[in-house]
């Protein structure tokens, strides 16, 4: 029995140790304060990968006053400000800030798209949702996912990755959440992977100091 209760508690303490360099870990992984709008990208600079329309007035969210709600700020409820930028015809574009790594890593799984929009979406109907498990209808398998990122997730809401008419993504850099929609016909992995290949690139720009 005593044996049994060492036993267990070394386990326990294997824990919790794990449990707090992972959150060290996350802690650490915090980004440069950078005013919400100089996170979004331009126009010019998603232009060379996919056609847009005319710029929309962008959004602004606090989390406090809720004037002029961010669209889908409702699935990211922990952020303390966001700001959104879209137009006409293209990707909507909305970048989230949160008090700590740590809040915005869980929150990244909690707004997980799949969740959010389980049962409205035709993609998202059926549980599980695991990418890289093989869901080929869901997920594309090729995806190069970017090194710099904390977490990172893409998904096909309507169609498959190949021809996909309705695109999510998901990228979190310390306290920053970026999140990404594309609803067009015929839209490959590959089309998907360019424009988001030049958002990345720009906030790497933007958040390569850490403090």
């Amino acid at each position: 029995m005593e044996r049994a209760l060492k036993v267990g508690a070394k386990f326990l303490l294997s824990v919790l140790l794990a449990v707090l360099v992972y959150l060290t870990a996350l802690q650490c992984s915090r980004r440069r304060d950078v005013p919400l709008e100089e996170l979004l990208v331009d126009g010019s600079e998603l232009s060379s990968v996919c056609e847009l329309g005319e710029q929309e007035p962008d959004q602004r969210w606090d989390g406090r006053t809720h004037l002029d709600p961010v669209p889908g700020s409702a699935a990211f409820p922990y952020a303390i400000e966001a700001q959104s930028r879209s137009w006409s015809r293209g990707p909507g574009i909305v970048v989230y800030r949160h008090r700590t790594p740590i809040v915005a890593a869980v929150q990244f799984w909690l707004a997980r798209p799949e969740l959010y929009y389980f049962d409205h979406l035709p993609n998202f109907n059926e549980l599980p949702f695991l990418p890289g498990s093989g869901d080929a209808k869901r997920y594309p398998a090729n995806w190069r996912y970017q090194a710099a990122a904390d977490q990172e997730l893409v998904v096909c809401a309507m169609g498959d990755p190949s021809d996909c008419a309705y695109w999510f993504y998901q990228v979190r850099y310390g306290q920053y959440i970026v999140a990404m929609s594309f609803f067009e016909r015929d839209v490959s992995a590959e089309r998907w992977q360019r424009v988001t290949d030049v958002v990345n690139l720009h906030l790497i720009r933007k958040l390569d100091q850490t403090k």
